[in-house]
C-alpha cells in the first residue's frame, strides 16, 4: 500500500494510530492480531500487516523482495524505529542470532537421538537431520529392496517342477526333429 495509492490514507492513518499503544518502550498493536501476534488491519480492500503500515506511514513504500524486520522481536510492536528493512535471509539470521529459532535450541531429533556434531548433518537446504535416524531408514529399505530382489529371484517348487518338465518336452521335441528318420 503507497500513499498515493489509497484514497483514504487519511482516514487509514487514523485508524491505524488510534490502535496503538504507545504508553511503553515498544508501541504495541492494540488492534486484531494473526495467531503469530502481528498486528492486522484492513486496508486497499486487504489484509496489510500492522508493522509494514508503520514502516509505510513514516518512512514511505517498502522496495520490493524486503520484508520489515523487527530490532525488538516483538510481533506486536509498530514503533518504526524497533523496525529495519531487510532481506528473507537478513530476518533468518536476525532470528538465530537472538536464539529464536525454536529448532535451534532442540537438542534431540524426535526418535530421541542427540544432535551432537558427530551425529549431525545438513541438508541442501541447511536443515539438520540425524545420523542415528538416516542409518536406521537406510537399513530398513536397504532390506526390504534385499526381500524384494529375493522373492523375484526365487523360484517356487511347483514353478520348479513345470520349468524342468517344460525343458525336458522341448528338449524331446527338439531331439525328435532333428534326429528324424526320412520315410
Amino acid at each position: 500500500m503507497r500513499r498515493n495509492e489509497t484514497a483514504n490514507w487519511q482516514a487509514l492513518w487514523e485508524r491505524f494510530w488510534a490502535k496503538v499503544d504507545r504508553s511503553g518502550d515498544c508501541w504495541v498493536w492494540i488492534g486484531t492480531r494473526w495467531p503469530t501476534g502481528y498486528g492486522q488491519m484492513r486496508g486497499d480492500g486487504r489484509q496489510l500487516m500492522a508493522h509494514r503500515v508503520a514502516w509505510q506511514i513514516v518512512k514511505g513504500p517498502i522496495p520490493e523482495g524486503l520484508f520489515v524486520c523487527h530490532k525488538c522481536d516483538n510481533p506486536p510492536c509498530v514503533r518504526p524505529d524497533h523496525l529495519f528493512l531487510g532481506t528473507a535471509a537478513d530476518n533468518t539470521r536476525d532470528r538465530d542470532v537472538k536464539g529464536r529459532n525454536g529448532y535451534a535450541i532442540k537438542t534431540h531429533c524426535p526418535h530421541g537421538h542427540e544432535y551432537s556434531a558427530e551425529n549431525t548433518y545438513r541438508t541442501p537446504k541447511g536443515h539438520r537431520g540425524c545420523r542415528t535416524c538416516m542409518r536406521i531408514k537406510a537399513k530398513r529399505v536397504n532390506a526390504k529392496q534385499r526381500e524384494e530382489r529375493h522373492a523375484r529371484n526365487t523360484i517356487s517348487p511347483l514353478k520348479s517342477q513345470q520349468s524342468r518338465d517344460g525343458a525336458l518336452l522341448r528338449w524331446k521335441n527338439a531331439r525328435s526333429q532333428c534326429c528324424a528318420v526320412p520315410t
